[in-house]
């Protein structure tokens, strides 16, 4: 008796980490993007001081250094591109969108905890609150 109990509790066991591992491969990747775009938003905005002894941009951001190259004597050495192929290139990636995602989490997995998600209101994903999040999506993805 006790070892069909034992066993049934650890099938159990196995089956909710299998699930909080996929929760937790669609979570926290959602959430580092999220700080990594915070990060690059806040550090290509960053006004740098001046120094007239540095060869290039200086006083400016990186944003505006790359948007405006000619307020620092920079030139504009970007090549137009037809946009037509950059859409054909990126139809032909989004055909394996599977490879850019962890091998426990499925497309269909991805939609259902897209609408847990977005059910739930959540005000901002942060470092503060993922754990929050977690525990609230996970009795709603796996009742």
């Amino acid at each position: 008796m006790y070892v069909e109990f034992s066993i049934f509790w650890n099938s159990i066991l196995i089956c909710y980490l299998n699930y909080s591992r996929q929760l937790c491969q669609w979570l926290w990747p959602k959430l580092l993007r999220k700080l990594a775009k915070e990060f690059m938003d806040s550090r290509n905005s960053y006004r740098s001081r001046r120094d007239d002894t540095k060869p290039g941009p200086s006083g400016m951001s990186r944003n505006e250094a790359y948007s405006l190259p000619s307020s620092w004597g920079g030139k504009q050495y970007l090549r137009e591109v037809d946009l037509d192929v950059v859409r054909e290139i990126k139809e032909f990636m989004s055909n394996g969108e599977d490879m850019f995602r962890f091998p426990l989490v499925t497309a269909a997995f991805e939609h259902e905890a897209d609408k847990v998600y977005e059910s739930l209101h959540i005000q901002e994903l942060s470092l503060s609150n993922v754990w929050n999040v977690f525990r609230a999506m996970l009795p709603l993805l796996f009742p």
